[in-house]
């Protein structure tokens, strides 16, 4: 069956080459389409293996269908041809798989050619301070630090910290209390601000005002020479300690008054991060927010059966850009993550194409439909592109990073086993000192796939004063989806509305 494919229209950001790796999904996608038709034959004589979740599933059907054939058969005495009825299966089957390949196509299609409105402004650099302009030839007078920073709302050097709260002048921010929010250092940090109706930083910033909260959103940025150089506790000991230590000025009550202790919330890998920045400074920690962040990753037994056998080639395959100095590239970041649920591409691909056939009254007879409007199925297919522009929009992650992560982290265990230590001290969520006044949060979603619900379960249950918190969401729908504001946002505000001074 061939599906009309909308014209091609100029995208706003262009897509040549997404999703990616391009190449990857098509060929995983023309595998799973093309093969149905031997794996059926297979399945029919018992000889196809299926997995636990989906063995019922598949006896049932196959159940049914062993049921069509056999009154096929039957029906030989009075005339019948059961080779007709094989010939008129495996040519529906092969018309639902060329059907399924091309609304995936369809879908692919659709993305690289959804226009998105403008990218919100980013917001203002605090952190390193821009050079300020020179000084006014007339009065020869440079402006005071204390009272505004610069406004630089362009792309910043990496790392660098940008300012959420409601006003952007330096000294009417002072004796308020920052929020340092730490993301991945895998992707980029705008997950957390994909538009100004649907931020989670905005959210924080507008929610929160009234007690006195300022956001600042940690953005690495692409690693730079240096950065390529860094392992984790490098991250954790300089750009994080000094993006800390900045926001002092911010803290104090008044001038010349000792800071107060921040909130440090950290999303992933960057609670991890959060994690470490809180033991090494609990002095300067009042809250300590961990959303979706992975602890014990040989938690999900089955992951960890999928993945062991792949590590010697792994690294074999990467070592050229796991050195200090080099980089693992954003192609093999995506690959790393397409295995970890290889059909997802072509279900959220090809329910895009259904969203537009939708919107063009191009729905196929028989199909389960939901009517939306068409600004409101337009704004589907925009969400859908904002997502899909992060994921493909990534960034280099550093070579003795990835090392740590790859086979630190997933094939040793190193964060459960303790084994992480930064200058002689270990990251251990037991070790914060007894008289720490602070609290946790621990946000672990229901659905995630990325880091499973055990990993995240077995640091939370070992930190002090921890509430956890467990929506059902995904690790990327906690952030970018619309029921995300109801069902998580307003909930971390609602516990930090319920902080007191320490």
């Amino acid at each position: 069956m061939n599906l009309p494919i909308p014209p091609p229209q100029p995208p706003v950001m262009p897509r040549p080459l997404a999703p990616r790796p391009l190449a990857l999904h098509l060929a995983l996608a023309s595998q799973i389409c093309t093969s149905s038709l031997p794996a059926s034959k297979l399945w029919r004589q018992g000889l196809l293996p299926w997995s636990e979740n989906l063995s019922a599933q598949a006896a049932a059907l196959k159940k049914r269908l062993d049921a069509c054939f056999d009154t096929a058969g039957n029906a030989r005495e009075t005339g019948g041809d059961p080779a007709a009825t094989e010939r008129e299966f495996m040519a529906a089957l092969a018309a639902a798989a060329a059907q399924k390949l091309t609304r995936f196509i369809q879908g692919i299609q659709v993305y690289r050619t959804t226009e998105l409105p403008a990218d919100p402004p980013a917001m203002p650099v605090f952190w390193p301070v821009p050079v300020p302009p020179p000084a006014d030839a007339a009065t020869d007078a440079a402006p005071d630090p204390t009272q505004s920073r610069p406004d630089a709302t362009t792309a910043a050097a990496a790392p660098c910290l940008r300012n959420y709260a409601q006003t952007r002048q330096f000294g009417r921010c002072q004796g308020k209390k920052p929020i340092l929010v730490i993301p991945s250092l895998i992707n980029r940090a705008n997950i957390l601000d994909l538009s100004e109706d649907n931020s989670f930083m905005r959210h924080l910033a507008a929610k929160l005002a009234d007690r006195d909260y300022a956001p600042f959103l940690l953005d690495w940025g692409e690693p730079g020479a240096t950065e390529r150089h860094y392992d984790l506790a490098d991250y954790v000991r300089i750009p994080l300690a000094q993006a800390l230590a900045s926001l002092d000025d911010i803290s104090r009550p008044r001038a010349r008054a000792t800071p107060q202790p921040v909130t440090v919330m950290g999303y992933c890998m960057g609670g991890v991060l959060a994690l470490a920045l809180a033991l090494r400074h609990p002095d300067r920690v009042r809250n300590l927010v961990l959303l979706a962040t992975p602890w014990d990753v040989h938690a999900d037994a089955a992951l960890q059966h999928r993945m062991q056998p792949i590590f010697p080639w792994l690294h074999y395959w990467l070592a050229p850009w796991l050195r200090p100095g080099a980089a693992l590239p954003v192609d093999v970041l995506q690959s790393l993550f397409f295995a970890v649920d290889p059909m997802l591409s072509l279900k959220k691909f090809t329910a895009l194409a259904q969203t537009y056939e939708a919107q063009t009254g191009q729905a196929q007879s028989g199909q389960s439909q939901t009517y939306l409007s068409q600004e409101e199925n337009l704004e589907k297919r925009r969400q859908f592109a904002r997502v899909e522009d992060w994921v493909n929009n990534g960034m280099v992650l550093a070579g003795p990073v990835a090392q740590e992560c790859l086979f630190g982290w997933y094939r040793d265990n190193d964060l459960a086993g303790l084994r992480w230590k930064i200058d002689g001290q270990t990251i251990d969520p037991k070790g914060f000192p007894a008289a720490w006044g602070g609290r946790c949060l621990a946000v672990i979603p229901h659905n995630d796939r990325i880091v499973p619900p055990e990993s995240a379960l077995a640091l939370a249950e070992q930190l002090p004063a921890c509430t956890i918190f467990r929506p059902r969401l995904g690790h990327v729908s906690m952030m970018a989806s619309p029921q995300a504001r109801a069902v998580m946002w307003d909930h971390v505000v609602a516990w930090l509305r319920d902080d007191v001074p320490v």
